[in-house]
Formats: structure tokens, sequence, C-alpha cells
């Protein structure tokens, strides 16, 4: 028992602590350029944020808190305006090329060219360029940031173990971190695209079962299909999915359904590689997205998927392990960098895109809770 209140304690810890260190990384990042300033700002936000966290789970305790479910929505729904007006009425100002790779990708596709290999030097797999689309015609790719905070608040709701209380805690601990501001800003769409995937976590826990075939078993295939289409790195949180799956579900029906999420997925695919082998292969996202890394990277980080997949023992473990993970293999892709450029040039002259960073914000955020929801590890409470 007190072990694993331990456990529980410690992932509570290291999240905070993981998105602390994330939010000071963009401190240091854009409070200057200053070495004093720099350093010094980073510093103090990480003190900050951890005492603020801590702060929200002490009030997320007080039972006599008012935050219903319809509170809390009403709370998610101003967010969500204010973040709409944002990107609306803020000019656009970003050092990467994200929103212009977007754009330009999808400007080709509808012009009959084919979309890759590209000044913008567009990373993404088809889909998520194909799911932008309504966006690009509104004229406003922005607002991607804006629904993926919108689809972000509501999964907590429907996260196992959350209440209207937890799940307000969070949406304030996703408003503490510059790295909801900066995607704004950017107008990017990782936090979206990360948010996207963590639903789909969550919809497929509560919604499918892996010992029948049914038209849900079906469509939340083609679902994870198309969300593996978006990036590479969804594929680890994918593979840890099924790993923690086959103990949910007949061996043969996992099988199959990893089966359709393969077949929608090359689907996605196959109209690019047809139509321009050589680039899609030399330019496309298979190319830029495994540059960052080493193959042994890729291949350790696959393993040990397979591993925390089958330690887990709950969504939230697989949610938990996936943020890890994903902060992990930007960390040795940072760290590299930095190995081979120095620190200065990764950091401020973009040799290194910070913004990967926000891969594990979604998944690192919604597995935050009370103190008494996290073993009391963020208050001062000591368990017994």
């Amino acid at each position: 028992m007190g072990i694993g209140y331990r456990f529980v304690a410690d992932r509570c810890r290291i999240a905070v602590l993981v998105l602390g260190f994330i939010g000071a990384i963009f401190v240091f990042k854009y409070a200057g350029r200053r070495a004093s300033i720099m350093e010094v700002g980073a510093f103090f936000y990480l003190i900050a944020f951890v005492a603020a966290v801590r702060f929200l789970s002490m009030l997320a305790d007080n039972y006599k808190l008012p935050v219903s479910a319809r509170s809390y929505l009403l709370f998610l729904f101003l967010v969500t305006l204010v973040s709409a007006v944002a990107v609306v009425v803020l000019p656009e100002k970003s050092g990467v090329t994200r929103l212009p790779a977007l754009s330009g990708w999808l400007r080709r596709l509808l012009s009959g060219e084919f979309p890759y290999g590209i000044a913008q030097n567009p990373s993404a797999f088809p889909a998520l360029f194909l799911i932008a689309l309504p966006f690009y015609w509104l004229g406003n790719l922005g607002l991607l940031e804006v629904v993926g905070i919108l689809i972000f608040g509501l999964s907590l709701l429907s996260f196992e173990g959350r209440t209207s209380r937890i799940a307000w805690m969070q949406l304030l601990v996703l408003l503490l971190l510059p790295t909801t501001y900066y995607e704004i800003v950017t107008r990017s769409e990782l936090f979206f695209n990360m948010s996207m995937i963590l639903a789909l976590l969550i919809m497929a826990n509560n919604q499918l079962d892996l010992r029948k075939l049914d038209f849900k078993f079906i469509g939340v295939a083609i679902l994870m299909g198309l969300a593996l289409s978006t990036r590479s790195v969804v594929g680890l949180v994918y593979v840890i999915f099924v790993a923690y799956s086959f103990r949910r579900g007949k061996f043969r029906n996992v099988l199959l359904f990893s089966v359709v999420v393969m077949i929608v997925f090359c689907l996605t695919l196959i109209p690019f590689v047809a139509w321009n082998f050589r680039v899609f292969m030399s330019h496309g996202p298979f190319a830029i997205q495994f540059s960052y890394v080493s193959t042994w990277t890729i291949i350790g980080a696959i393993l040990l998927a397979l591993i925390v997949g089958v330690l887990a023992r709950s969504l939230t473990d697989v949610v938990y392990y996936s943020g890890l993970l994903l902060f992990g293999i930007v960390s040795v892709a940072f760290a590299a960098d930095v190995a081979d450029i120095g620190l200065y040039s990764a950091v401020f002259r973009n040799g290194f895109d910070v913004g990967y960073f926000i891969f594990c914000v979604p998944f690192l955020v919604s597995v935050l809770g009370t103190s008494q929801h996290c073993g009391n590890s963020i208050s001062s409470k000591q368990l017994p």
C-alpha cells in the first residue's frame, strides 16, 4: 500500500518538475538576451511554478470549493474564447517555420503540386495537413491551437478518476505554462496534435472492448491509423497503448486492431509515395523526422515503450509513461544538438526547435491532480 502511494506521489512530483523545466526553457530562451536575466528568470519561474501547482492542488482538495461540471465548462469556454480572440487579433510572430510549412503544404496540394520538398520543409505526415485543411479554408490556421485547448479541456472530464475540481486545477496549470502562449503566438499545432492523441486514448479506453469485434473496434482503429499519420512520435504512444491493451483483450483482436491501424496509416501515404517517390523519401516526413535522433535512439525508444506499456496498470500510467518518453526522446535530440553546436546556437540561433518539448505537455498535465489524488505529492502532508 505504502509503496503504491509512494509511486503515485513520485509520478506527480516528476510530472510537475518536468513541466516546470520545460517552462523554464522557454523563459530562458525568450526572457531576453542577457545571460543573468535569462538564467535568473528561468530559475525563479521553476520555483514559482512548483509553488503555484502545490497551491492549486491544495485548493482542489477543498471539497467546499464550488467547481461543478457546468462551472468548469464555462471556464473552459472563456479560455477558449480568449484564445480565439488572441489568434485572430494578435499578429503571428515566429522564429520557426511551422505555420508556413502548414500553409505551404496545403497551398501546393490545392494547386496540384507535390507538397513535400518545399522551402518551408514540412515534416508532418499527410493526415495532420488534411485535418488542418478546414482551418486553411477559414483563413486562420492558428485556430488549430484554440481547438487543441478545447479538446484538451473536454478530455480532462472523461479521464479516469477525474472530477471537475481536478480538471479545473489542470487547466489552470496549463495556463501557467509559457508553452501555451508560445503556441498561440507562433500559430503552432504541436499542442493540438498531442491533445488530439490524448483524447483518442481516453476515448479508446472508455469505448473500446478488445474482447469483441464491432463497429467501435473498427472505428477506433481507423482513427488511430489517422492519428498515427500526423507525427512519428505518435507511434511511441501507440506502442505503449497496444502493449498495455494486450492484457485487456484477446491476442487475435489486438493484433487485428494493429493491422487495421497500419493499413489506414499506409493508405494515407500511398498517394504521395506514388506521386513522387524520390522526393517523398528524400524530403518527406520519414527523412526529416528521423534525422533528429539516431537509429539506435529510435530502437531504444520503441523497446522502452513496449516495456512501460506492459508495466502500465491503468490509462493514467499509459498517459504518464507516454509523456515521459516523449520528453525523453526530445531531450536526447536536444542534448545531441547542444553537444554538436553548443547551448547558445541550439537555443538562440534556432539550432534546435525547443517547441518539440510541447509534445509531452498535455500528457503530463493530465496526470496531475489534487494532493490527495496524487498521493499528497504536491502538498506537505505525509502518507502512512
